[in-house]
């Protein structure tokens, strides 16, 4: 049925009271119904249409849920310039003419704080016995900033230390004054050196990663 409409709306005498116009107050074939009349304003056969109608509505498919994609591992060092020893005979040294510049990869690269890593050189075979640095390492042409240090931990393995960093700057960390023994076993060709053990503010550098053009081992005596 219908619902009595409120006294408002209802005639008193000759006179009724009109409520003023509202798009929230009008229905269908009804005017100025209140929304709290909405469920007895309309005829029961609409209502069950809609009921039909909505019934056979498929939901709306669920907005795709974005993961979080895991972040890229930064390198912290960019690029390594290398003024290498040349070429070595077997049973031979060169002299203490290595020049490297390990380049900071951008701006901040190098977080703040103490941070280590290694390079580790190997014959052409990969044999660390049959090469060794030699010479007194020294990084004075590197920016006092990054307070670094340089020494020759295993025979053939120099390990690099920083202890702060400027994080407005890029810096690079420069190692001289440090050359190549070769025994005399020595396989011939290209002496490898690779980059490792990268830890505190340098631990974004990229393990593995080799440097070329360090020198090579002659193939004759």
């Amino acid at each position: 049925g219908v619902a009595p409409r409120p006294a408002s709306h209802q005639r008193e005498g000759h006179s009724a009271v009109r409520v003023p116009f509202s798009p929230a107050r009008w229905t269908v074939g009804r005017p100025w119904v209140h929304p709290t009349d909405m469920p007895n304003a309309w005829p029961r056969w609409i209502v069950a249409l809609f009921t039909v109608a909505l019934a056979g509505c498929s939901p709306l498919p669920s907005p795709p849920t974005l993961s979080p994609s895991a972040p890229s591992p930064s390198t912290a060092i960019g690029s390594v310039t290398v003024s290498g020893v040349g070429t070595i005979p077997r049973g031979a040294s060169s002299a203490d003419v290595l020049r490297v510049a390990f380049n900071e990869a951008a701006v901040a690269s190098f977080e703040r704080g103490p941070g280590t890593f290694t390079v580790t050189i190997t014959d052409a075979a990969g044999s660390g016995s049959a090469v060794r640095f030699i010479g007194e390492p020294s990084t004075a042409t590197s920016p006092g900033s990054l307070g670094a240090t340089a020494t020759i931990g295993g025979a053939n393995v120099l390990t690099i230390m920083i202890r702060d960093s400027d994080t407005a700057n890029i810096e690079p960390i420069v190692v001289t004054g440090l050359g190549v023994a070769v025994s005399a076993s020595a396989a011939a060709g290209p002496i490898h050196a690779t980059l490792g053990d990268f830890t505190g503010s340098l631990v974004g550098g990229a393990a593995g990663a080799t440097i070329a053009a360090l020198g090579t081992v002659a193939s004759g005596p």
